[in-house]
């Protein structure tokens, strides 16, 4: 049992596992890593004939101690233990993020909430074991502000009054997409997750698709992400990324259409309106229900009666209404030249 162990430091103290692992003096960090079934996973036992990846702070030597020493059918001891909670119970949850190439690599990374976490580094944060292969995808939390615990970390649970991780993704493997999936989204109860790709600024509700690919490249790829978790009730909508881009079809490059996009939290009805000195000029959408997830509209640059508009400052006005009444308006401008 890997949790009944010591750690001998330097000047010859002994510390058992836990005391070691927690605290602003942590000698080791807080998981002890074993490759099984193509990944790294969390273990809490020593085995025979097996490999482990431990991180150390610190010059240190594990000492084995005979009474550690378990059968096959025994239970072990939950000390240690930071990441066996179960979401759902006082508000606390956690998430599994997998991010694949093709069939072959692996890499997951984890993150929550726990009321006996803290937002800076405890044993609810797990650094990241090294690459297996010389080819291979990572993902991982990145913290560079904490001294000597700063790197890339593989389980990041915070305390409950944290709502916003940043993490990257990794990849060597030339010419293959990559692939972010979260297979276990129902873990976290009525919460909305937004991820957003922080390198494009697009956003989406990851419980209104089963993951997000990033192109294949020739060249390394080092991919950017935010994940923000908004505690809301089943039936509220929040409207994202609006945003207005002027497009062409004429040959010397004048504006002849605009698109407005948005990105809706969960399903609602959109209205859009778009305005010029306080006047309505064109109502572009009444009452069309979206889907949760990125929508764009196309304005051909004409008033309700069908006339090209001339050239001004306008305002788009972006409304969403879910079932149960609730409306989020949004404002953006949009600058016409002719």
């Amino acid at each position: 049992d890997f949790t009944k162990l010591q750690v001998q430091l330097s000047n010859g103290a002994l510390e058992d596992i836990a005391t070691a692992q927690t605290g602003p003096g942590a000698v080791l960090g807080a998981a002890l890593w074993t490759f099984q079934q193509g990944a790294y996973g969390v273990v809490y036992t020593l085995d025979p004939y097996r490999g482990y990846w431990l991180e150390a702070f610190q010059p240190c030597s594990l000492v084995v101690l005979p009474s550690a020493e378990i059968s096959r059918s025994a239970k072990l001891s939950p000390a240690g233990r930071a990441l066996e909670f179960t979401s759902g119970t006082d508000g606390n949850w956690k998430l599994d993020l997998q991010a694949t190439v093709g069939s072959t690599s692996l890499s997951r990374a984890t993150l929550g909430q726990f009321y006996g976490a803290t937002n800076g580094y405890d044993q609810f944060k797990m650094m990241s074991p090294p690459t297996p292969t010389k080819q291979g995808v990572v993902i991982a939390f990145n913290h560079s502000d904490w001294g000597t615990r700063s790197g890339a970390y593989s389980v990041d649970v915070r305390s409950q009054q944290s709502s916003t991780w940043n993490f990257t993704v990794q990849s060597n493997i030339p010419n293959q997409p990559v692939t972010i999936t979260w297979p276990d989204l129902a873990t976290v109860g009525h919460r909305t997750l937004i991820l957003t790709d922080t390198d494009t600024n697009v956003s989406m509700d990851m419980g209104s698709r089963a993951g997000f690919v990033i192109p294949a490249s020739s060249s390394p790829i080092t991919a950017h992400f935010q994940l923000s978790v908004q505690t809301q009730s089943i039936n509220s909508v929040d409207l994202l990324n609006v945003s207005t881009t002027l497009g062409s079809t004429r040959a010397d490059g004048a504006a002849t259409l605009a698109t407005i996009r948005c990105t809706l939290t969960s399903a609602a009805t959109l209205n859009v309106l778009i305005s010029h000195n306080g006047q309505i000029v064109r109502n572009l959408a009444v009452g069309q229900t979206r889907a949760a997830g990125g929508t764009s509209f196309t304005w051909d640059l004409k008033n309700n009666q069908g006339v090209q508009v001339p050239a001004g400052v306008y305002q788009v006005e972006v409304t969403a209404t879910n079932g149960n009444g609730h409306q989020v308006p949004r404002y953006v401008p949009l600058v016409l030249t002719r």
